[in-house]
């Protein structure tokens, strides 16, 4: 993979695919460990797998349209 490609991950802080954040943690860990250099993770607390679907998926609308600008 490109090392320089923005990453984004994002996920609920409540969903059990992720193991509740533990393993979006240790995805975005490993990245780092393997010198990504634009890798952002963002929990969404209160939230499950389908952020997008969520009550408050105007919140990751909006960080999604801010990784997308820079």
């Amino acid at each position: 993979m490109n090392k320089n490609l923005p990453i984004l991950i994002i996920s609920g802080q409540d969903d059990p695919v992720g193991k509740k954040g533990k393993g979006v943690e240790k995805l975005y860990g490993m990245y780092l460990k393997y010198n990504f250099k634009h890798v952002n993770m963002k929990l969404y607390p209160m939230m499950r797998h389908e952020v997008l679907n969520e009550k408050d998926k105007i919140k990751v609308f909006n960080d999604v349209l801010d990784f997308l600008k820079v």
